[in-house]
């Protein structure tokens, strides 16, 4: 093996410890204890930003990662910032304890809690001006593109209009961060477990948002402590659906069909599954507890 780079951290090592490591779309985001979050290029080690996002007396949980966005709760507050450059978006209240950190999709942030409840949060950006006018010239070069496309990355705006956050109730601690599937211009699709042992999944019609509504729940004879994973549908084929996998302590891993929440497949490792069932198609890769 040959290591391509060696890097350090701007982490005060008598106070402070890494945390967690989120690898998303060729970026290291690395959060320290501390609420400090480095992004590091995972190609060549460069340190791309650094920001305290929120503060360092509170803990924070994991973070989500979407196109442009990065979330992270801190304490109950929902902090957004743009994953590119680090600048502050948006902070928020949380209505209640969270349980784990959130998922993002293009337009909202689902986050958790601790009494079983899940609630999305708006983070909808603001439409670009020049895009919506039909302003931007159809016949650009890709120097020309990739200009306008680091000028748009550097000026991400939120709408900053407060909108009440949909809610859904699941049975049982959700201590696990949630996995946004699908999602469309009418539909969102976003699947999180309880200790429990329930797997829900569950929609946010964009066309006429009023809650976040429950399609189905699996239930397992064990807690879940791991992330779902996901296989989205195969686009040449009409009507097919994504698959959703997810492990139990029971030592099963389950495959459902995102559509209709029906098991397509369980398989017993024998042993307690703690992690995160690792899908690497057409393999789904799965570890037990011993």
């Amino acid at each position: 093996l040959a290591r391509p780079w060696i890097g350090q951290l701007q982490v005060d090592r008598g106070s402070a410890r890494l945390r967690y490591l989120v690898l998303h779309d060729g970026v290291l985001y690395a959060q320290s204890d501390r609420a400090m979050v480095h992004a590091v290029d995972a190609e060549t080690g460069a340190t791309l930003w650094v920001r305290q996002i929120g503060r360092p007396t509170h803990p924070s949980l994991t973070p989500g990662l979407g196109a442009d966005l990065l979330a992270v709760v801190n304490g109950s507050r929902l902090y957004v910032v743009n994953r590119f450059n680090g600048d502050s978006l948006l902070e928020t209240e949380l209505l209640g304890a969270p349980g784990a950190g959130p998922a993002l999709s293009r337009r909202r942030a689902y986050i958790p809690m601790l009494n079983g409840m899940m609630f999305a949060h708006r983070v909808e950006p603001l439409t670009d001006p020049m895009k919506e006018l039909g302003k931007i010239p159809p016949n650009l070069t890709a120097e020309e593109r990739a200009e306008l496309e680091a000028e748009r990355r550097k000026d991400i705006r939120l709408n900053q209009e407060y909108v009440r956050p949909l809610a859904a109730q699941s049975y049982g601690r959700a201590t696990v961060q949630p996995l946004v599937t699908t999602q469309t211009d009418a539909q969102e699709f976003v699947t999180w477990a309880t200790e429990r042992g329930y797997l829900y999944t569950g929609m946010v019609d964009l066309r006429d948002p009023d809650g976040v509504k429950l399609q189905y729940r699996l239930e397992t004879q064990g807690p879940i402590v791991s992330q779902a994973a996901f296989l989205p549908a195969d686009p040449k084929i009409v009507g097919s659906s994504g698959t959703i996998f997810t492990a139990s302590r029971d030592g099963y891993v389950y495959a459902l069909s995102e559509k209709t929440g029906e098991t397509v497949w369980r398989y017993s490792c024998g042993e307690a599954i703690v992690e995160r069932p690792a899908l690497i198609f057409p393999r789904v890769f799965v570890t037990t507890q011993l």
